[in-house]
């Protein structure tokens, strides 16, 4: 039980080491200016956040069965640990403390590079924004005089 246990944690670690993957591909492509690979990302994307979502289902439910309790759609790592110590042998704790440890960096990495390129998109469309209303501004200036 501990093994499986914490062999669903590892697959879950795993996914997010692939979305923290993909995360840094569409910063990339973003970058440069690649966006004909952008769609592509974007599907290996969603099959990674499916996993994710079909793991944390099977997390849930051998989280429900050790502890006996249906309330554990949303505990946090730490609860989760917390919970778990006196449930697991300690060989299999520690490594589920640390395969956890490593879950919380990769989804702060995730939500970090996720962030900066919602800044990215953000920076593109403004510049899409105001070129366009550079090159059809009504104004009688010749386009090489206009603001860019």
């Amino acid at each position: 039980m501990n093994n499986d246990f914490v062999g669903e944690f590892k697959k879950q670690r795993d996914a997010l080491e692939n979305l923290y993957g993909t995360a840094l591909d569409k910063q990339r492509i973003l970058i440069e200016g690649e966006y004909e690979n952008l769609y592509d990302v974007t599907k290996a994307e969603e099959k990674i956040l499916m996993k994710i979502q079909n793991n944390r289902g099977s997390i849930l439910s051998k989280i429900r069965e050790i502890t006996n309790s249906n309330d554990v759609d949303r505990l946090r790592y730490d609860d989760i640990l917390r919970i778990l110590k006196n449930k697991m042998e300690s060989d299999s704790y520690s490594t589920l403390e640390n395969t956890i440890g490593e879950m919380k960096d990769l989804s702060h990495n995730i939500l970090r590079t996720n962030k900066q390129n919602m800044h990215l998109i953000s920076f593109s469309k403004q510049y899409i924004d105001e070129t366009m209303a550079a090159i059809f501004t009504t104004s009688k200036k010749s386009i090489l005089d206009r603001k860019v």
